[in-house]
């Protein structure tokens, strides 16, 4: 089990509103949540904290797999740290589409698995978790 994890120290009132039933203070894996926007359903990416890549990842591209409830998807994760982020890239697509994500949806990613990168996703849509 991990026992550190990565977080936003300021995070807007629509994502802290989102989490509430989240129970985040008990998480025991790294994690980070993103709200999603246009342009990660458009561009087809999300971009990752540079801090859980570099605690917890090693190498600067590999394939991730996203579990969300019963299915799974591979992703690129690609990682930047010049930039201080990372990316996940190819397979995000058909995860979001698979998972009907939409705009202004809060995903919060749970690292479970460090060796074959695992992130547990869940998806809370304003008051109700999906």
């Amino acid at each position: 089990m991990l026992a550190s994890r990565s977080s936003t120290s300021k995070r807007s009132k629509k994502v802290t509103t989102a989490l509430k039933g989240a129970n985040e203070d008990e998480l025991q894996c790294p994690s980070f949540t993103v709200v999603i926007r246009s342009h990660n359903l458009l561009k087809q990416n999300v971009t990752v904290p540079g801090g859980i890549l570099r605690e917890h990842i090693n190498g600067s591209m590999q394939t991730a797999t996203l579990k969300y409830r019963d299915g799974s998807w591979p992703v690129k994760l690609l990682y930047y740290p010049q930039h201080g982020s990372g990316k996940l890239l190819a397979g995000w697509a058909s995860f979001h589409r698979g998972t009907y994500l939409k705009e202004g949806d809060v995903c919060l990613f749970e690292l479970v698995r460090i060796d074959n990168v695992e992130l547990k996703v869940s998806n809370f849509r304003r008051n109700a978790k999906i």
